[in-house]
């Protein structure tokens, strides 16, 4: 009999990549299946032709919103196989409300079956006309891998310090920055986003004004703290120039890292963000967490601002930041952060993977005969061939000088078959 073919596809490397080759790792070993990463959605001819390669009989994705996404799951599914969702989103923020809850698609058409995170998620999609018998809470896989790489991390913070030249003596503020605005012309691309135009056109103002105000309070900070290590983490896709902040500093304390979060979690002895979703890992590791949020948009406030200070000063963030590497969370705060993780989480026990492997063997038919047929151009004939010929990169820098749209470092970098 043969085995079961399983493809994940990836859009972003830095978001989704760790938590899909864990999912991988567990699939293989529960279902004993061949499973390939397979990404980026960037290029969906390219995704069109490794499926029509591949032919498997089930497709794991992270969302059928945008218009691309529902042709490649009606693809998936005209084809015989599987449409699985396994949302990147972990919360129900503003933004995501809005895409979930626009009446112009028919999310129930699109997927066999979708995983989700945790309860929060799951009363927000049933307002969507998805059956209630494709939806699933598991837990999140994206989860599982900071749970469980920061068990069996063996990054020390002596030794974290020591590979990024930081003072080991002194105590790490971590400040996680997230300062990323929307592409509007994206946006108008796909009628999904009708409703999301004048929400993002302030969002984009308040980043601006936001990360202006981030970047004086770093500074001013580091200037001011000579005995505190002031580490930056940006988001993988933001574009703020740290660098020259980095250089202004006069105590030579400032420092800019990069990579997975789960690989610093013993070296953070205070984390501030703004509306980001890595305080939520920070509660689960029992990191402190203060948000600083200087903006007068309010409703950017994430649903989880119970669960941690929320201060809305220089000087606030500057006292929050002197208590809170002096003593513990209030119990008001740690009450909140317990429930708030059993609602949008389910377990974090590090087993999601397991729970949507066996899922798959109860409700897979028993027999799949998936057919994907060739549904890529000629274009993108003569591309595959100049990729053979010269590797991935000048194909792509080629065919950016051809369409002006095409997002040719965002492809480059998450290209995926693996």
């Amino acid at each position: 009999m043969p085995k079961l073919s399983i493809v994940l596809i990836s859009d972003s490397k830095e978001r989704e990549l760790n938590y899909l080759r864990h999912l991988k790792k567990v699939l293989i070993s529960e279902l004993n299946a061949d499973v390939t990463i397979i990404g980026s959605l960037s290029e969906i001819q390219r995704i069109y032709y490794l499926l029509s390669n591949l032919q498997p009989q089930v497709v794991i994705m992270s969302q059928v919103f945008e218009q691309s996404c529902q042709d490649l799951a009606q693809y998936v599914r005209n084809s015989c196989s599987q449409l699985v969702i396994i949302p990147c989103e972990l919360r129900v923020s503003l933004a995501y409300k809005l895409l979930v809850e626009n009446k112009s698609i028919s999310l129930n058409d699109h997927l066999d079956w979708i995983f989700l995170p945790g309860d929060r998620l799951k009363v927000l999609f049933d307002k969507t006309n998805i059956e209630k018998r494709k939806m699933f809470i598991t837990g999140s896989p994206k989860i599982d891998i900071g749970i469980l790489q920061a068990k069996n991390s063996q990054l020390s913070k002596k030794k974290f310090c020591s590979i990024n030249k930081i003072r080991a003596r002194n105590k790490n503020v971590f400040f996680f920055t997230s300062f990323i605005q929307t592409s509007l012309d994206f946006l108008r691309q796909d009628k999904l986003y009708s409703n999301q135009m004048q929400y993002n056109i302030e969002f984009n103002k308040e980043v601006a004004v936001v990360s202006s105000i981030y970047e004086s309070e770093i500074l001013y900070f580091a200037n001011h703290h000579p005995e505190l290590n002031i580490v930056i983490k940006p988001h993988p896709l933001e574009k703020t120039n740290y660098r020259k902040l980095k250089q202004q500093a006069k105590n030579n304390n400032v420092y800019i890292i990069w990579g997975a979060i789960e690989n610093f979690y013993q070296s953070i002895d205070l984390a501030v963000h703004w509306l980001s979703t890595v305080a939520l890992e920070c509660w689960i590791n029992g990191i402190p967490v203060i948000e600083f949020f200087p903006g007068k948009y309010d409703e950017l406030l994430p649903d989880f601002k119970a669960g941690h200070p929320v201060v809305r000063s220089a000087a606030e963030l500057e006292k929050a930041i002197k208590k809170y590497l002096q003593q513990k969370l209030e119990s008001k705060y740690l009450e909140v952060q317990k429930k708030y993780l059993k609602d949008v989480f389910f377990k974090t026990d590090g087993k999601s993977a397991y729970r949507i492997a066996k899922l798959l063997k109860q409700k897979l038919p028993t027999k799949i005969t998936p057919h994907f047929s060739r549904r890529t151009s000629v274009t993108f004939t003569l591309f595959v061939w100049l990729e053979k010929a010269f590797g991935q990169v000048i194909p792509r820098r080629i065919l950016s000088y051809i369409d002006r749209s095409y997002q040719v470092e965002y492809a480059i970098n998450n290209l995926v078959f693996e």
